[in-house]
């Protein structure tokens, strides 16, 4: 690791335009702030479901697979074929002050139980869980000691109404998340501190904390629901805040920030086999990179199986 007081610099010949995804990636460098922090959080999606609530007195029960897009920019230096575009790919690879140290989960399973209470209202209860193995990070972002994982437990409500094979609906969402996070403070040689090194510097920082914390997110999500013979289909938009912070301070601040506002179009295809649902989901989060440009995680699917039924009267 080679520190250096300054912003990274680079400057490849001109000359050498096609050497610049080489040349780049070695001269990857991080901010020596006096504190780099790593929260777990969860990426922006739509909930499970979303549309005209379950008819009056039907209930249901899935079980779901979530995955997300994570990915980093690095891949975007492989297209690099001029100086211009090769200096805008690396500032968005590594990282700055203030930039978010975040890890996004790219797996997660989900479970939910849900009942229609009147034809205009759903009440549910959702779950989801993420292993700690199965998360992404962004360049220097420290990884977080231990395998903590990821989960949270919330509950809906829809409102909205049918006629006949069309449906229209609104879904207000909430989930408190246990988020793990982790504090490391600086360690190194004084006369390194507040500026660049090359490398992530990761020896230089000693854990200060690690423990997690409480996190409730609110959405909400509009659609429009399609059931023509076997065929049981939404549209969707959802409103979900994203989580963040600022993993590379110098100063103490909370492991959990609140971002931007993403705005996610969903698809929800399914096939109703009475009284077995099959369906998958496809989305984008038009507000990502929701954590950072060096960790985007816009898009997303989600595989779910669903038992329906309908609760006997007295």
């Amino acid at each position: 690791m080679i520190p250096s007081s300054h912003r990274c610099r680079f400057a490849p010949a001109r000359t050498l335009p096609l050497l610049l995804p080489l040349l780049l990636p070695l001269a990857a460098c991080t901010p020596l702030t006096a504190y780099r922090q790593t929260a777990f959080v969860p990426a922006s999606a739509p909930p499970a479901h979303f549309g005209a609530p379950l008819p009056a007195g039907t209930v249901a029960a899935s079980a779901s697979v979530a995955g997300f897009g994570v990915t980093e920019p690095m891949t975007a230096l492989l297209g690099v074929t001029d100086l211009e575009s090769g200096l805008d790919a690396a500032e968005r690879f590594f990282p700055v002050e203030g930039d978010p140290g975040v890890a996004h989960p790219a797996l997660a399973f989900e479970g939910d139980a849900r009942i229609g209470i009147k034809d205009l209202l759903e009440l549910g209860a959702h779950g989801s869980y993420s292993a700690h193995a199965w998360s992404a990070r962004g360049y220097g972002v420290l990884e977080i000691p231990g395998d903590g994982p990821l989960w949270g437990l919330g509950g809906h409500v829809t409102l909205g109404k049918r006629w006949g094979w069309v449906g229209l609906g609104g879904t207000l969402d909430g989930t408190v998340w246990s988020v793990p996070y982790a504090r490391w403070a600086y360690d190194g040689p004084a006369e390194y501190a507040g500026g660049y090194a090359l490398g992530e510097a990761v020896e230089w920082y000693a854990l200060e904390e690690q423990g997690r914390i409480g996190v409730l997110r609110v959405s909400g999500t509009v659609g429009t629901s399609f059931h023509v013979g076997l065929f049981d289909s939404a549209v969707g938009l959802a409103f979900v805040p994203d989580m963040s912070n600022r993993g590379f301070t110098n100063s103490s601040v909370p492991p959990v920030e609140w971002g931007g506002l993403s705005l996610v179009p969903t698809v929800d295809l399914g096939l109703l086999i009475a009284p077995i649902r099959v369906g998958v989901q496809g989305w984008y989060a038009t507000g990502a990179p929701a954590a950072t440009d060096r960790l985007a995680t816009g898009l997303g699917v989600r595989g779910q199986v669903e038992v329906r039924g309908k609760l006997k009267r007295p």
